[in-house]
């Protein structure tokens, strides 16, 4: 199955906050397995991540399609039977964004975390194309003039 996201946002109300299950944990924080998820629309697109356990394990993550709409990761029967994700509509594509010490940034793509929009159940995926993205891909500029 192939998953892309244009509306992410829109399914997002501000300050919400969404309990994500993800029983798998992500990588590296494999014991955390609640997450919530928010956002505020002056930080779009970008949203936070917050272990409900531990808020000091909060990720910046992004829906990749905002800013490279056609990055459609192809997902495997297994991953897509995990989720119960019956369409492609049904996962909202997240990618954890990695702030640098010199102002820049990347976004995760080889392992994005595919969301049930349904379920509100995750797991952060390796897609079957994943050799095609990088870990560390970086995000464009942004200038404010």
């Amino acid at each position: 199955m192939k998953c892309s996201e244009p509306t992410v946002l829109a399914s997002i109300p501000a300050k919400k906050k969404n309990i994500i299950q993800i029983p798998m944990g992500l990588l590296g924080f494999e014991t955390i397995k609640t997450y919530a998820l928010f956002s505020n629309p002056k930080e779009a697109p970008f949203l936070w991540l917050e272990a409900q356990d531990n808020p000091a394990v909060t990720f910046l993550i992004m829906p990749p399609s905002v800013l490279y709409p056609t990055y459609q990761p192809e997902i495997s029967q297994e991953d897509v039977r995990q989720l119960d994700l019956e369409r492609a509509g049904d996962a909202m594509v997240l990618g954890i964004v990695l702030l640098l010490p010199d102002g820049k940034a990347t976004v995760n793509l080889r392992g994005p975390i595919i969301v049930n929009r349904n379920t509100l159940v995750a797991r952060q995926v390796v897609p079957i194309d994943g050799l095609h993205y990088n870990t560390r891909h970086p995000l464009p500029v942004i200038r404010n003039n």
